[in-house]
Order: C-alpha cells, then structure tokens, then sequence
C-alpha cells in the first residue's frame, strides 16, 4: 500500500510471526523447551543433584521447626519450595552442592539476610551451617556392621 506523496522505495516487511514464535509467546509450548529451561536437570551432574535433592529434603522434614526468612517464619514444605526455586532459578551457576548452600541456601537476595532455621526446643542456627553438617553427613561413609 502506497502513501501519498511518498514512493515505494523498500519492499514490505512481513509483521507476521514464524508459528513457532507465536506458539512461545502464547505459552503454547510442548514440554521440550520447559526441560531445557529447567536448568538444574542439565547443570548439576546427577550425583550433585542428588545432593542438594537430599539438602532440600532434610529441610522440608524439620518437623517443629520453622525456617525462617526476611524475618518471616516458613513450615518446612514452603521452605523446600523456595530452596527448590532458587536452584531453578541458578541455572548453571549452580552446578554442586556446595555452590548450592552459597549461592541458594544461606541468605536472601533482596534483603541479604541469613537464613535461619529455630527449632522446637527454641535453638536457631543459621541455614548455612545446618546445611553443611547435613552435607558432611551424606558424604561421610556410614559404618558397616
């Protein structure tokens, strides 16, 4: 379609979506690219992933006790799925267990204080060091009888 008073000097431009693009956008994807963007089934090597599966759990079994962030107190269950939505959020920068506790586990990245967890007995410590001890505990060997 022409203006007046201007010549057509470039061909058109097609404002129309490849059917892919469309499908991304409206959200109408097939699983394929959701795994890819669920970047902890590639970035941490299986027993890695292990791991912190086994970190995150021994948090969301603390029967009693309340994990506690940005001064607000979480049951175990909401505490294991926040922990799990850092991970995700990682991405690859999050490759091992260790990196885990550093980088997910210890503090909050909005307010950048720590993690803690309290106990029944009223004891608190913070998120870091449990989750070291509950590291050392998975790969120290248990004894055989």
């Amino acid at each position: 379609m022409f203006r007046r008073g201007f010549p057509r000097t470039r061909p058109t431009v097609s404002c129309r979506r490849h059917p892919s693009e469309v499908a991304a956008r409206s959200g109408r994807l097939t699983s394929a690219p959701r795994v890819l963007r669920d970047a902890r089934a590639q970035a941490a090597p299986a027993q890695e992933a292990r791991k912190i599966e086994y970190l995150i759990n021994a948090v969301q079994s603390l029967h009693g006790a309340t994990f506690i962030r940005n001064g607000v107190g979480y049951d175990g269950a909401a505490a294991a799925a926040h922990l799990r939505l850092k991970w995700r959020t990682a991405g690859s920068r999050v490759t091992i267990a260790e990196e885990f506790i550093q980088r997910c586990a210890t503090r909050s990245v909005i307010s950048g204080l720590p993690y803690t967890i309290r106990f029944a007995d009223g004891h608190e410590v913070t998120s870091e060091r449990f989750l070291h001890q509950k590291l050392r505990e998975w790969e120290t060997p248990s004894p055989t009888p």
